[in-house]
């Protein structure tokens, strides 16, 4: 039993450290990359808006889905929904177009509207006195992020590909892709949601 939870503790904090990674990625480039795509700089920091729109708008319904289908394919198709924002927002910066960039961004959003429940799942898991130890060790995989994020940026934004950025909100997808397989490993049981 201990073993099941320090391997679960240890999914979620990767989990959290890649979704984490993708976020600051996000957040040092979205910008940047509208920047470049629009005539009015003024409407540059419309793809970092959406992120917060979306994430925002996705919380509750995911809070809600979770409940519904349980934690790992919840927090699996949160994963997944990320690949696909990822995915669209590097085909608007491919092509150009910054609506097809915000909408791909607006759906990452929406993807860290899942990821946002992670601690929730750690202390859903851990014996009670160990819930405290299990949220921390959770958020610390953020920690990570704080040097992995900058540094895959830097990396990506224009060695891989010619239209720059494309290469880094690639490796968003990618990202997404092995968090999403890492969940895989997760095994905690299935929330009992009382009937009113």
């Amino acid at each position: 039993m201990i073993v099941q939870e320090h391997r679960n503790l240890a999914v979620l904090a990767g989990s959290q450290a890649l979704f984490m990674t993708s976020a600051t990625m996000i957040i040092l480039l979205a910008g940047l990359a509208g920047l470049e795509l629009v005539e009015d700089k003024a409407l540059s920091t419309l793809p970092v808006a959406a992120v917060m729109l979306g994430n925002g708008l996705a919380m509750i319904p995911a809070s809600l889905l979770i409940a519904k289908i349980g934690w790992r394919p919840g927090f699996i198709l949160g994963a997944i929904i990320g690949v696909i924002g990822a995915i669209v927002a590097a085909t608007g910066i491919y092509v150009s177009n910054i609506v097809l960039f915000v909408a791909g961004n607006f759906i990452i959003g929406g993807s860290a509207g899942f990821a946002q429940y992670y601690r929730f799942a750690a202390a859903d898991l851990a014996r009670p006195d160990f819930k405290s130890i299990a949220i921390s060790l959770v958020l610390a995989g953020g920690v990570i992020a704080a040097f992995a994020g900058p540094e895959l940026a830097k990396w990506s934004s224009d060695k891989l590909f010619s239209a720059r950025f494309f290469g880094s909100y690639l490796a968003i997808a990618g990202l997404g892709l092995v968090a999403a397989a890492f969940l895989l490993l997760l095994d905690i049981p299935r929330l009992e949601v009382p009937d009113k």
